[in-house]
């Protein structure tokens, strides 16, 4: 199934529906269109309040609009074109009110213990649905 099938049937992700009385926020920190739209489609049928940044600085301006409601996770790649998610999550963690929230890096890249430092998982594409839910489930529970 190519990735506009994918956009466009739900089914394809095999998920059963839940409400949640208080939704929690993650941000989506992808340079890639398309995977930040199957991303988020998938996740907002979890039952996720979802935002998404194609660039960290895109990324820091949506936290830095509406600090009063931070994401409760960030799901951030580890290759994008004018900063890394090494570069991005150091960034975020110097700003005191932003530091505590936790980074995941999807990535496709074998990462090294430095490049992991401080980031609560690492998520390799490709992955499985059931893992990213595993993940999202665990990290969230601890905090």
């Amino acid at each position: 199934m190519d990735l506009e099938q994918q956009l466009t049937s739900l089914s394809y992700f095999n998920i059963q529906t839940w409400e949640s009385e208080e939704s929690k926020k993650i941000l989506i920190v992808d340079d890639d269109a398309e995977f930040r739209s199957i991303l988020t489609e998938y996740l907002e049928h979890q039952g996720y309040t979802v935002i998404s940044a194609s660039c960290g600085q895109e990324a820091l301006r949506l936290i830095n609009t509406d600090t009063d409601d931070l994401p409760s996770l960030i799901l951030l790649d580890y290759l994008m074109p004018s900063e890394d998610g090494v570069q991005f999550h150091t960034r975020l963690k110097e700003q005191e009110k932003l530091s505590n929230i936790p980074t995941v890096m999807v990535t496709g890249y074998d990462l090294s213990n430095k490049q992991r430092q401080g980031v609560k998982g690492v998520l390799m594409k490709p992955f499985d649905w059931s893992e990213l839910d595993h993940m999202v489930e665990h990290i969230l529970e601890e905090g």
